[in-house]
């Protein structure tokens, strides 16, 4: 079952908690204060988001999930959030983090675990299920999932992604990074922490410290019988190496208010009374088994919920713009507005001196170039010098979606019009007329180099728009062996230079130097 509901439909009551939100954020960046200014004054485009309510167990009505498509309709990435003890209609007023993804071609699903503190079997299992719902439901693509929690369903989403990390065989979606908010990492930690809110509370106040103890010792022992503990904890302070050891090489954020001043006098709490001594010390591990992408995030504004109550444990501690544009990078995403911040899942090691471009492929200049992806040109130092050795020397990298056919007649055929559309961007008409010089390609297939798939040369003759004058320009062409989670690797050295000279070597030190990562 879906049920669609316009943004509009929430009411007043949802622009106002936008609002009151809005007053507690303004001295974020001047970009985060204009994202949400634009919200409130643009309703057509924050607002005409619509957020699907989708039944993902037939035979219980009420396991459901929200889901908010970007605006595009072009879903890149998607992020799944998870909270418990709460409907996931709660975490709509707390949060921006869907209407940034909206406009950024991310997918965002809110899903509540019901009462749940951790990852046990039913978790897993309803979490399963929601996961293939997403993916047969939206056709998002299964290898750009990340998973992020707030409170115990960020407890949830860390154990979780540790699990299908160390058994991949048994999860039906492996998420690429993970990141939680005013979680506990160690559930031991948990218990103490309910026990000293039962101790220093008078009887009537001791509701979620009561119901957490109650729910451990139902549920789990005590800490002192440490086995359920330190299995079902993403992170186990007492052990020296824990479940967290699955998640050294996944990229990890971990979102905390620290104003311990705040706590002291507003709350009578020590960090004792927080999460965050355990979350530093998940990070601290993670780091000094050489995981430099995990990060322990200090909020930059107090933590406040929509209403204006202050508050630590409140979604408003992630700054959501960065927070999605570090989702993007993680999964790869290219945005043609900002080129140089894409995270490359491969590496090609560039010399001292090389500068790079990136673009969309195919790139603005020729848009019928039939190649779908991503091209990382790599410039030689002197290639905009006419007196220099590696004047018109460069590299070009394409990084394309799987499934493209690539061959000799391919090739010839379209980058003639690749490199005329080069020429018209770079010259005008008269300059064009009045140094004229068709553009010549030639590819034929050579013997096949080490890792690659196939191997081409030939050349491009064309007006050389720097200089006014005919240039013809040699190429190899390696298509590299293997697929790279649904890419596929093209590489171009190019240079007017004869074959075997200086500025080859390095061209094909480059190339060969070309590692794609499969992520």
């Amino acid at each position: 079952m879906i049920v669609v509901c316009d943004l509009q439909q929430l009411g007043h009551s949802y622009c106002n908690q936008i609002i009151a939100k809005m007053k507690f954020k303004m001295h974020r960046s001047t970009l985060f204060g204009l994202l949400i200014l634009i919200g409130l004054t643009l309703p057509q485009t924050t607002f005409s988001q619509n957020i699907e309510k989708i039944s993902f167990d037939k035979k219980d009505s009420t396991d459901y999930y929200l889901a908010v498509r970007p605006a595009s309709n072009h879903i890149q990435g998607t992020i799944v959030f998870l909270c418990s003890f709460r409907p996931p209609e709660s975490m709509l007023p707390e949060t921006r983090l869907h209407n940034v993804a909206f406009a950024n071609d991310l997918l965002t699903v809110y899903v509540s675990m019901g009462k749940h503190l951790y990852a046990d079997s039913t978790a897993v299992d309803r979490l399963n299920k929601v996961m293939i719902n997403i993916i047969q439901r939206f056709h998002a693509d299964s290898s750009r999932v990340v998973l992020g929690g707030f409170e115990f369903g960020g407890t949830t989403a860390l154990r979780y992604t540790e699990m299908a990390a160390g058994h991949p065989e048994q999860f039906p979606v492996h998420p690429k990074a993970v990141f939680a908010a005013a979680s506990f990492t160690d559930l031991a930690g948990l218990y103490n922490y309910a026990d000293r809110w039962i101790k220093k509370n008078p009887p009537h106040a001791v509701g979620d410290g009561s119901i957490i103890m109650d729910m451990l010792n139902k549920e789990l022992g005590s800490p002192a019988t440490s086995g359920p503990y330190q299995h079902f904890s993403p992170f186990s302070k007492d052990r020296d190496k824990g479940n967290e050891y699955a998640l050294r090489n996944l990229p990890v954020r971990l979102y905390y208010d620290t104003d311990i001043a705040w706590q002291l006098t507003a709350k009578g709490n020590s960090l004792l009374d927080t999460p965050v001594p355990d979350g530093s010390e998940m990070i601290r591990r993670l780091l000094a088994e050489g995981n430099q992408q995990a990060a322990f995030i200090a909020s930059q504004q107090p933590g406040m919920r929509s209403n204006g109550v202050r508050s630590a444990t409140s979604l408003s501690i992630i700054d959501e713009v960065d927070c999605v544009q570090w989702i993007k990078a993680k999964l790869h995403i290219f945005d043609p507005t900002n080129p140089l911040a894409w995270e490359a899942p491969y590496q090609l090691t560039k010399p001292a001196g090389w500068t790079i471009a990136r673009n969309l492929c195919p790139p603005p200049w020729a848009p019928d170039f039939p190649l779908k992806g991503i091209e990382e040109i790599c410039f030689a130092p002197g290639w905009g010098n006419a007196k220099a050795d590696d004047y018109w020397s460069l590299l070009y990298l394409f990084w394309l979606d799987t499934g493209q056919s690539i061959n000799a007649t391919i090739l010839q055929t379209n980058l003639k019009p690749y490199y005329d559309g080069l020429i018209a961007g770079n010259l005008g008409k008269a300059d064009i007329e009045t140094h004229k010089a068709a553009t010549t390609v030639v590819v034929k297939q050579t013997k096949t180099a080490l890792n690659d798939s196939a191997t081409y040369k030939g050349t491009v003759g064309m007006l050389d728009y720097m200089a006014l004058k005919p240039i013809t320009l040699n190429f190899v062409i390696h298509v590299k062996d293997g697929e790279f989670n649904h890419h596929q690797a093209i590489i171009m050295e190019l240079s007017p230079q004869p074959y075997g000279t200086g500025i080859w070597l390095q061209l094909n030190a480059i190339s060969d130097g070309f590692a794609g990562q499969i992520i």
